[in-house]
């Protein structure tokens, strides 16, 4: 039969998320991509990135975000936390805006998703946990600390290679978590897309009274919203609950995804 006597098999996604990775991550696939609700595409592309500054990166991001682009994602994600925020704002928006320039499509930043999730939360207070060592953990406070939210409680694990997150248990966080609580955090954040913890956020949450935040849950929620899918996001906590943020517009039309 000739080509044209079938009918083209269309996309029928409500929307379609790329997520960049480093190349080390072996979380976002196994934990992550499986929590995106039904209709939800996700495509991967991953970046040999250890010690490349972000800013030396840019170029990098923006031809793995053109691929994505070709998959007809509608939000690019640039999900490394530690990238996304050791050089502080300045950076982190010129990530966002290489994505936006070299595609046209919705960009989002583990940096800019957590901070969507801190605003729509309330929260200005947060204690703060890593498996970083002590210069990147403090990076990483100093952006907190540069979008206006005040860290009551720091913990670093100083975990010897980024690959070696991936191995630890989940009640290990869990654990660590507990011991950092103060009463004067309005949340908690751990961060770091390369540690395996979803499914502690809801306990986590329960035994500390406040929200959780974690880089993966973030970019699950922020990319879902910023694509204007609005669903309940079950098993991630209070997060999951709450519409999108309202700092960055949308783009019309980015999350359609065809072909």
């Amino acid at each position: 039969m000739a080509l044209d006597d079938y009918q083209m098999r269309k996309d029928t996604c409500r929307a379609r998320i790329g997520i960049i990775i480093p190349s080390s991550n072996r979380i976002v696939e196994q934990e992550l991509v499986p929590l995106f609700p039904p209709g939800i595409g996700v495509n991967i592309a991953r970046l040999r990135m250890a010690g490349v500054p972000p800013s030396d990166l840019l170029p990098t991001i923006a031809r793995a975000a053109a691929s994505l682009c070709d998959a007809s994602c509608g939000v690019i994600v640039f999900n490394c936390t530690a990238s996304s925020m050791e050089e502080g704002v300045e950076v982190n928006a010129r990530i966002l805006e290489t994505i936006r320039k070299e595609t046209g499509r919705i960009a989002v930043t583990t940096a800019s998703a957590i901070a969507h999730a801190v605003e729509v939360l309330g929260v200005k207070d947060l204690a703060l946990l890593t498996p970083y060592n002590e210069t990147m953990t403090t990076r990483q406070r100093s952006y907190l600390q540069e979008i206006g939210l005040r860290i009551v409680n720091c913990e670093y694990k100083n975990v010897s290679a980024a690959s070696n997150f991936f191995f630890l248990p989940q009640e290990y966080w869990l654990q660590e978590l507990l011991q950092l609580a103060t009463p004067q955090a309005q949340a908690y954040l751990l961060s770091c897309a390369n540690l395996a913890c979803m499914s502690i956020i809801e306990r986590a949450e329960a035994q500390l009274g406040r929200p959780l935040l974690t880089s993966n849950q973030a970019i699950l929620w922020d990319s879902l919203r910023q694509a204007g899918i609005n669903d309940i996001l079950k098993n991630i906590g209070r997060l999951g609950t709450l519409p999108r943020a309202q700092g960055e517009p949308m783009t019309s039309g980015a999350a359609t995804a065809v072909g």
